[in-house]
């Protein structure tokens, strides 16, 4: 899923690119939920932190089902030793880059 990762494929290679945008969503919501839980009960009426942490939840959930499969590509090439890993899972300009050889 594109919004997730996203996967270029080769004749000699196959490279994941990881998006690092749901993970900044998740702390953002984290945070949000956190320091500003009286707040935002007060602004909406309803006690949000539930609302905020059901949907923090849901997209972890996504991220992990939606990125299974790169997972268990990944951990197969790591057995076989066809992997190369560069980047930073966090970083916007330079994301976590993992290259498989064919």
């Amino acid at each position: 899923m594109k919004v997730f990762y996203e996967k270029k494929e080769s004749d000699k290679t196959i490279v994941y690119v990881e998006k690092p945008y749901s993970l900044y969503f998740i702390f953002i919501i984290a945070i949000v939920t956190s320091f500003f839980e009286k707040q935002l009960t007060a602004l909406i009426g309803l006690n949000s932190t539930y609302l905020f942490t059901v949907v923090m939840f849901l997209l972890i959930f996504c991220r992990l089902f939606f990125m299974s499969t790169m997972r268990r590509e990944i951990a197969l090439a790591r057995q076989a030793g066809k992997i190369k890993v560069s980047g930073s899972r966090f970083s916007l300009f330079k994301p976590l880059t993992t290259e498989i050889a064919k």
